[in-house]
């Protein structure tokens, strides 16, 4: 981001936003898509965090949307599991907010083929479910945190932020453990 301003970059592209005295070229193609050290280190290095919104709901996604684009976070939004697959492979994000009950594969089904392609970009469900059952299921399939609908959009970026800097300081301490 730069002037407050959100732009999507093209692969490789220089970036001009960083504190240094010239601009330094990122070659993000030599990074595999879904390691999860490239998208920490991207993290880390970049002021914008890019986001993947999953939801069936047009309303939901276009506030989620709204909600990350004002706190300077790149957002794209999917409304089922196809689309974001594609643009999975289209594009590097630093994390997903998934919603549980979507038509044709679900988030849970969707979560699972992510963790089944090794792809572990940090991931946050949401659902309209209070059930502790679904909570629990989520995160024992790999979800990184579970966010109840209608939740209050303080509560979701906090918990954004504090996924993303957990996996900044861990990889920090420990990269090699993120293979293991």
């Amino acid at each position: 981001c730069y002037d407050n301003k959100i732009f999507d970059f093209p692969l490789p592209f220089i970036c001009t936003h960083l504190p240094l005295e010239s601009p330094v070229f990122i070659d993000f193609k030599k990074y595999e898509r879904y390691n999860l050290s490239y998208h920490i280190e991207r993290a880390i290095t970049m002021n914008s965090i890019s986001i993947l919104v999953i939801d069936d709901e047009p309303a939901v996604r276009k506030t989620i949307k709204a909600v990350l684009i004002s706190e300077h976070m790149n957002a794209t939004c999917a409304k089922d599991s196809r689309t974001a697959l594609e643009l999975l492979e289209q594009e590097l994000y630093d994390l997903i907010l998934l919603d549980i009950m979507m038509p044709g594969q679900d988030g849970f089904a969707f979560l699972k083929e992510l963790r089944s392609r090794q792809c572990y970009i940090p991931v946050i469900l949401l659902s309209g479910r209070d059930e502790s059952t679904s909570q629990v299921k989520g995160l024992s399939i790999g979800a990184d945190d579970y966010i109840t609908k209608p939740f209050n959009k303080t509560v979701l970026i906090s918990r954004i932020q504090a996924i993303i800097r957990r996996n900044k300081q861990y990889a920090q301490t420990s990269p090699e453990a993120l293979y293991t």
